[in-house]
């Protein structure tokens, strides 16, 4: 059977392979022109991971650069097998990055800056990223206090580093003889006319929130550098790597959203800068994002993938339990965002909101037998069926 799927992946590159009816003994595919985000979800042991498997599987075959972001760890090491099975040695080490910030020493600078004039970029990324982390007692005060910190270290005292950041907005001295220094008017403005003026609790929330961060050894050794050791722009547009990006190391779910959440940044940084070099974006290689339990990717931030990401010919699949987790309009935009929704067994809220796509009464969804979904395309002709999720160690 295994034979049969690759035979299949490797002749129909028009094709992606979703599931497959084991009544009718045949593989269900979408055509891979179609293809721009796509959204899995269902309840835990549904079979989300193995569908995911199946889209990475045919990224393997096709010599395809993806990254995947897994917060708890299962499906990066399962995949990390197949890639140990798929790949010959030599490319297995050329293209596959494994990191996990408690087992690996890579160093990740993610605001590390190598074109000056585009430098807003990264810094808006970055406090986007970081948004995710503290969604909730955010504010336009601790991100304006935030952008500024970055802006002065970014001009006064590069490279900037997270710890910069904090003594910025801990150390008054250092922070006023970096501001003398600024050519900047705006950034001196800002710390000598406007930030005295705000409360001293502005400043703790935004202090507190990288010292949480810096207070993790194993957060601050990869991401608290002045350098990066890895190219991940070299990475992905040059060798068209893989990289599995492995959280599972006892994080709190906060801490888990914001590593999650940088990841997204750097793709995001990578992919902007596309627009230099392609002047046809359309033209440039594919690449693939997974993100599992998307549910730990605040709503705003995950409008915001699903968008930017499009425009840079990158696909999105995002794989969570529930639509729950998404405030109400996110939840309505998923189809649109997305224009591939596959559906296992669900709570009863997904059933009722995704119904409507695949022509069925809710009550068909959530009383799916486990690891049968239905699925949805919204492409240049709508495809939709019901389908058994292929089981990769079959």
């Amino acid at each position: 059977m295994m034979k049969r799927l690759e035979d299949l992946i490797l002749n129909n590159p028009d094709q992606i392979i979703v599931g497959y009816d084991p009544y009718k003994d045949r593989f269900y595919s979408i055509p891979s022109s179609s293809r721009v985000h796509t959204l899995i979800v269902g309840e835990t042991g549904s079979g989300k991971s193995e569908t995911l498997k199946l889209l990475i599987y045919q990224n393997i075959l096709r010599k395809e650069g993806f990254m995947l972001i897994d917060p708890h760890g299962s499906l990066a090491r399962q995949v990390m097998k197949i890639l140990e099975k798929e790949l010959p040695t030599e490319e297995f080490k050329k293209r596959v990055l494994y990191i996990n910030p408690e087992v690996t020493d890579y160093r990740i600078n993610p605001l590390e800056v190598k074109d000056y004039s585009k430098r807003h970029i990264v810094v808006m990324s970055f406090i986007s990223a970081l948004k995710n982390l503290y969604e909730y007692a955010w504010g336009d005060r601790l991100e304006t206090i935030l952008r500024n910190a970055i802006n002065l270290v970014m001009e006064c005292d590069p490279p900037c580093t997270l710890s910069k950041i904090a003594r910025v907005l801990a150390d008054n001295k250092h922070r006023d003889m970096l501001v003398k220094s600024a050519v900047d008017k705006e950034v001196e403005y800002f710390w000598f006319n406007i930030y005295p003026n705000y409360a001293r609790e502005a400043f703790t929330a935004v202090y507190n929130k990288l010292d949480k961060l810096l207070s993790i050894q194993s957060v601050r050794k990869t991401f608290n550098v002045e350098e990066s050791n890895i190219d991940i722009d070299k990475a992905i547009e040059e060798d068209n790597s893989i990289i599995i990006v492995d959280l599972a190391s006892g994080f709190t779910d906060d801490i888990s959203r914001f590593l999650a959440s940088l990841f997204i940044h750097i793709l995001y940084i990578t992919a902007r800068k596309r627009i230099d070099k392609i002047e046809d974006l359309k033209l440039a290689r594919q690449y693939y994002l997974y993100i599992d339990e998307a549910q730990l990717i605040s709503a705003f931030a995950i409008r915001e993938v699903l968008n930017a990401l499009r425009k840079f010919n990158v696909k999105v699949t995002l794989a969570t339990q529930t639509i729950n987790a998404f405030d109400k309009q996110v939840q309505k935009e998923l189809p649109a965002l997305c224009r591939t929704v596959i559906c296992f067994r669900s709570d009863i809220d997904t059933a009722e909101a995704f119904a409507y796509l695949f022509n069925v009464k809710a009550e068909q969804i959530y009383t799916l037998p486990l690891h049968y979904f239905y699925f949805y395309l919204q492409g240049e002709e709508v495809v939709k069926g019901l389908a058994k999720s292929y089981l990769m160690n079959e």
